[in-house]
């Protein structure tokens, strides 16, 4: 076999196991990145909780946008911790999470409906995209690009089934399996 021809060979060989252009875009955010409001924020077990035992906790999370992952390409959105059951102040107990846009110029904004973890005392995993057809906030789209937008993460007071938490949240191009 001439040079050329092992040339070829092992360009193709190689080729093989490079990584296609088409691999997807993924970004994971710990909730310690996160800005608390109201609750107690307290490090324990390696996530947020609301140590609180009256009020809730509300998180706030820029989400990551820039020109190699702009907000309007996210097709996957994960919120990940442990619900307690307790009530936030109403007749659905348990974390809820919301997406939600801040104008670039002005004050102002909007958000989508909560989802809720269910309520159940039990380790959650939230999806908040695809958002339903009902919705009155479109999540982020070509109409909102210079927008800034956020994740508002609502933990309730602690209970006799402990604590809250919030670890983080997984973000993707692709859609959710």
């Amino acid at each position: 076999m001439n040079t050329r021809s092992w040339f070829v060979a092992a360009a193709l060989i190689a080729s093989l196991g490079a990584p296609s252009a088409a691999h997807s875009r993924e970004v994971r955010v710990h909730a310690f990145a996160c800005q608390t409001f109201g609750g107690r924020a307290i490090d324990l077990g390696f996530a947020l909780q609301n140590d609180s035992s009256t009020e809730t906790m509300s998180v706030v999370c820029a989400i990551p946008d820039n020109s190699t992952f702009p907000k309007a390409s996210i097709r996957t959105l994960n919120v990940h911790g442990f619900d307690n059951g307790a009530s936030v102040g109403d007749v659905i107990p348990g974390v809820r999470a919301q997406l939600c846009t801040s104008v670039w110029h002005t004050t102002g904004g909007g958000c989508t409906s909560f989802r809720y973890a269910g309520g159940l005392v039990a380790d959650y995993g939230l999806g908040l995209l695809p958002l339903p057809a009902s919705s009155a906030h479109r999540g982020w789209t070509s109409t909102n690009l210079g927008d800034f937008g956020y994740l508002r993460v609502l933990l309730p007071p602690k209970a006799a089934t402990g604590r809250a938490t919030f670890r983080g949240y997984f973000i993707s191009d692709q859609p959710p399996f």
